[in-house]
């Protein structure tokens, strides 16, 4: 029976699709054109009649996952615009170094790629050059005396790498896998020019110390824009830490903690502030200035502007150490 053209594209996208998941899970290497069949719910003859090779099968998933995967880093977070910082976090997140069949084809089979024919190779490399080209443009001022370009290069592939190490010793030494998360994302930052860095958020856990032990958490993130000080954490940029949502959970995760609950609390938190802005105490009253100092209103009103710009969000969060 002859296959309509509606029919055949709806074929060729299952096969694309069960690829691309099987291909950066299994390595394209370790995966052959009937499990790839079978995972579409098509025969070989099916597969045959769309893709000349299995070779010719994979540079059309790479380029289906490379596209995924960028539209997953660029993709609007919480209504706004991602950020490099976004892009970093995800990354090199524990969630994407555990999913290797949804995160990035570059990083689950580089180490494959150079013993696959010039089409696989050409889609990598648009894929890598995609990505560099969005980490260019988002580039900070940093000391370091390379061109933007040179940066950019060394940043993927930098995360390239740091991704693979982690998933390659994490059966091992998940402490170590997660080590090489966190020196990544840090050198990233820095060589990028990105101010904030998760060490604040590591130490701040710490003091949870007890197996099992859980910890509730209400905390200022980071989301966009500068950040108008002085603010109640602190009165100049150069003591302020903020990490993001994604950051903080991320530092979490990297010292033992798994999420319970996980809230974001920003809209409670502006209507609130409206609230608190609009009955501050009058000189000499009583109000928490005693204990923060004569700039209070000064602090409470900085932090409702940053929260009705969207430079700073709320979360709450419950916690727990695992046993």
């Amino acid at each position: 029976m002859k296959v309509t053209k509606e029919k055949a594209a709806e074929n060729r996208a299952a096969l694309v699709q069960a690829a691309a998941h099987l291909f950066r899970e299994h390595g394209i290497d370790g995966v052959g054109v009937a499990e790839i069949s079978k995972q579409a719910g098509l025969t070989h003859g099916a597969l045959y009649a769309q893709f000349p090779s299995k070779e010719a099968l994979a540079a059309e998933a790479f380029s289906f996952a490379a596209k995924q995967g960028f539209e997953q880093i660029t993709a609007d977070r919480d209504g706004r615009p991602a950020t490099l910082t976004d892009c970093f976090d995800w990354y090199l997140s524990v969630d994407h170094r555990d999913n290797l069949a949804t995160g990035c084809p570059m990083a689950a089979s580089a180490s494959e790629v150079g013993r696959q024919d010039k089409a696989v190779s050409e889609r990598f490399t648009e894929g890598f050059e995609q990505v560099v080209g969005l980490i260019e443009r988002g580039l900070g001022a940093t000391p370091v005396k390379a061109e933007h370009r040179q940066r950019a290069l060394a940043m993927m592939a930098a995360m390239i790498g740091g991704a693979a190490a982690s998933r390659a010793v994490a059966k091992a030494d998940p402490k170590l896998s997660n080590q090489i998360l966190l020196a990544v994302r840090r050198i990233v930052g820095e060589v990028g020019g990105e101010e904030r860095h998760v060490d604040g958020a590591r130490g701040r856990v710490r003091g949870t110390r007890k197996r099992g032990g859980r910890l509730s958490l209400f905390d200022v993130v980071a989301r966009d824009g500068q950040i108008y000080f002085p603010v109640p954490w602190s009165r100049t940029p150069e003591t302020s830490f903020l990490l993001s949502s994604a950051q903080t959970r991320y530092a979490l995760a990297t010292v033992g903690f798994k999420v319970l609950e996980w809230h974001d609390d920003t809209d409670l938190a502006k209507a609130w502030f409206r609230e608190l802005a609009a009955s501050l105490p009058t000189p000499g009253g009583p109000s928490l200035g005693v204990a923060m100092g004569a700039d209070f209103p000064d602090l409470i009103r900085n932090l409702g502007r940053n929260l009705a710009e969207g430079r700073v969000g709320t979360l709450s969060a419950v916690l727990e150490r695992a046993a």
